[in-house]
């Protein structure tokens, strides 16, 4: 008999004191390489997952639960930067398998961002179905939802070359959910 367990890898940078942009994105790494350091020690470690791949929808800026400490200020912990550039978190996680198992990983990785898959992988949120206080929150991430959903189905009618996407997508919905465009403005 086996166990299996599963369970995503998120790192919350509200205890994180520093605003610094670069000194956040430091001590996040830091902590992705340290768990990655123990976790991958154990042959039983199979796939790492983390919720979402871009700080630019990171789940983490949704819901009262995880700003209390650092309320206006944007959660930047995934491997990809709001830009969607590949951030510290990327290269410690990279930097953490054995080279064979990170090209699998890779192909892996970015067939899901480019494909859209990531917002078929999860079940659509019912916000009638999560309790009173995070009923806001799970509307806005349905919305967000259905738009990246029907932005890849517009990319796919649009006949969007691969390599160029991820950026349609993400206009798309940004578009849709009447986000700026431009977040670097709001990095701040």
């Amino acid at each position: 008999m086996s166990l299996r367990t599963q369970s995503s890898l998120d790192v919350n940078e509200d205890d994180i004191v520093p605003n610094a942009v670069a000194e956040r994105d430091r001590i996040v790494a830091q902590t992705y390489k340290d768990f990655l350091d123990v976790a991958l020690a154990s042959p039983a470690v199979k796939l790492v997952l983390t919720w979402g791949i871009s700080d630019r929808r990171t789940w983490l800026n949704d819901g009262p639960t995880h700003h209390r400490k650092q309320p206006n200020r944007p959660q930047r912990s995934l491997t990809f930067d709001p830009e969607y550039r590949p951030a510290p978190a990327f290269f410690a996680m990279r930097d953490s398998f054995p080279a064979l198992t990170f090209k699998a990983a890779t192909i892996v990785l970015l067939t899901l961002s480019f494909s859209g898959a990531t917002s078929f992988a999860e079940k659509l949120v019912e916000p009638d179905k999560v309790a009173p206080e995070f009923r806001e929150a799970a509307e806005k991430r349905r919305a967000e939802q259905l738009a990246i959903i029907n932005c890849n189905n517009a990319a796919k009618m649009a006949n969007v070359l691969p390599r160029d996407s991820l950026k349609f997508i993400a206009d798309c919905v940004d578009k849709a959910t009447n986000k700026p465009s431009d977040i670097s403005a709001t990095r701040k």
